[in-house]
């Protein structure tokens, strides 16, 4: 029973047929957004593992500046040391006059 009431009405097979062309274009779309899903997991393992190089890489310079600062010298310990200097020439330079008399 195929039958048109109004010539702007759609047959059963018609419909079918219109149904069958949106399954046929959403099987596309579903297999592109398939290829984009793999694409995107492949950028998103890519960038984690780049990120993991560079967080080594972080942490071995982090590392690095923790030794730096720990043998550094400080202006303050070159101040006494300027001034231990200063004081042990002063005395030698009194003994020497001293002996010279």
């Amino acid at each position: 029973m195929n039958m048109k009431m109004h010539p702007n009405d759609a047959s059963n097979n018609e419909v079918l047929q219109a149904i069958q062309s949106l399954v046929l274009r959403f099987d596309g779309l579903e297999s592109r957004f398939d290829e984009m899903g793999e694409a995107m997991q492949f950028f998103v393992t890519t960038v984690d593992t780049r990120f993991d190089s560079v967080d080594k890489r972080f942490d071995h310079l982090e590392s690095d500046i923790y030794r730096m600062k720990a043998v550094m010298v400080t202006k303050d310990y070159l101040d006494d040391k300027l001034a231990n200097q200063y004081s042990d020439i002063v005395q030698w330079t009194r003994r020497e006059i001293a002996r010279a008399k």
